[in-house]
């Protein structure tokens, strides 16, 4: 990893700092906005660093190393914090998404990759927190 991946990595890491403030009013509303927000990262850090896709996997991979680096901190607080757990997947989800919408640039893939967000978000996640809140 050079000096122009540590600039996705911690530009991630600062917009976790930034995106999971959300949270606090209410739990979806983290993963919708980590969703918008780690997807506009992407494609500029992709627009800026990595013209051709084989140059897109150390981006991606740097700016999904600064999205969990601190999800390491659950080991302490495993169990308190496992309702939480969805929303980096969702994350994750969200940066590769927009990769592929940015290299593919059809409206069907882009579509499709909305219609897949809009899923993970309301139902998956909504499934998710019913799961874990009933035990």
């Amino acid at each position: 990893m050079n000096r122009r991946h540590l600039y996705p990595f911690f530009s991630s890491l600062l917009l976790l700092l930034i995106s999971c403030w959300p949270a606090a009013w209410a739990v979806y509303a983290e993963g919708w906005a980590q969703t918008m927000c780690y997807s506009a990262l992407t494609v500029y850090f992709l627009m800026k660093y990595a013209p051709t896709p084989k140059s897109s996997v150390p981006v991606i991979f740097a700016i999904i190393l600064g999205r969990i680096t601190l999800e390491f901190f659950r080991v302490f607080e495993f169990h308190e914090t496992l309702f939480s757990l969805f929303v980096p997947f969702i994350a994750i989800l969200s940066i590769v998404l927009a990769a592929v919408c940015f290299y593919e640039k059809r409206w069907s893939v882009v579509a499709l990759s909305m219609a897949i967000m809009t899923i993970v978000n309301v139902i998956a996640h909504h499934e998710w927190l019913e799961y874990f809140h009933g035990q």
